[in-house]
């Protein structure tokens, strides 16, 4: 399969030969598979020409392998706090690309879903003070068990933002995510409608992630981190 492809033990690190033309036969398939956003396009259209041109150059060559693994990396990483969140990779998707418009950086996104999961559990082992929290929500928080953390996030989310005052707003979001409820107070105001709507921008960009998509990017990781060892060597 495609995976296998790659990460055959035909590529032997020390043969940076082999090694280039593995990078630019599939990098076409790559980026065909896995959708990527317009910035990322461009940015990596750049690593491809550096793959190119910069055959039999070594710094060329291995910047653009550091450049190409740079973004394999960071997608990486996504897939893994997804994971470790317990989000469907493309619902975390849309909450990141939700973040974005809104001016959230990522780890504070990540630090608030977090500190929410955490209440969530306190809540229902019998926290009066969390119970009372999520009761001023008009969410009884055995509506919030048993579901995923995006759609609880989305029902908080919801809940924060039609709430007209300013200073209860901020209290509440405060007592659910914790101070870094300020950071996401943007998210918080989009309610679900926000998240829709970067779900609908995901969707019309083509930018789902498949299962085939997922295997690609695993072993493009994987190909990465050995085209690193081969240049350490």
């Amino acid at each position: 399969d495609w995976s296998s492809d790659v990460c055959s033990s035909d590529l032997h690190l020390a043969n940076i030969g082999d090694l280039t033309a593995t990078l630019s036969l599939n990098y076409e398939e790559f980026v065909e598979g896995l959708k990527l956003s317009e910035h990322e396009m461009e940015h990596l259209g750049e690593v491809a020409t550096e793959i190119g041109t910069g055959l039999g150059l070594a710094f060329g060559l291995e910047r653009a392998i550091e450049g190409l693994h740079a973004h394999i990396e960071a997608m990486e990483q996504m897939v893994h706090t997804a994971s470790k969140l317990d989000i469907e990779i493309n619902a975390f998707r849309a909450l990141q690309h939700e973040a974005a418009l809104a001016g959230v950086a990522a780890e504070s996104l990540d630090t608030a879903l977090g500190k929410m999961e955490r209440n969530i559990g306190e809540a229902a082992a019998g926290s009066k003070e969390l119970k009372d929290t999520f009761g001023q929500l008009g969410i009884p928080i055995a509506e919030l068990i048993g579901k995923k953390p995006d759609q609880q996030f989305l029902m908080i989310a919801d809940a924060i933002s039609h709430i007209e005052d300013a200073n209860k707003r901020a209290d509440l979001a405060q007592k659910v995510f914790g101070r870094g409820a300020i950071e996401i107070m943007n998210m918080l105001r989009g309610g679900r409608a926000a998240y829709e709507q970067a779900q609908a921008d995901i969707e019309r960009l083509g930018g789902k992630f498949s299962e085939l998509d997922l295997e690609k990017l695993h072993a493009w990781h994987r190909l990465g981190t050995e085209a690193g060892l081969a240049w350490s060597v």
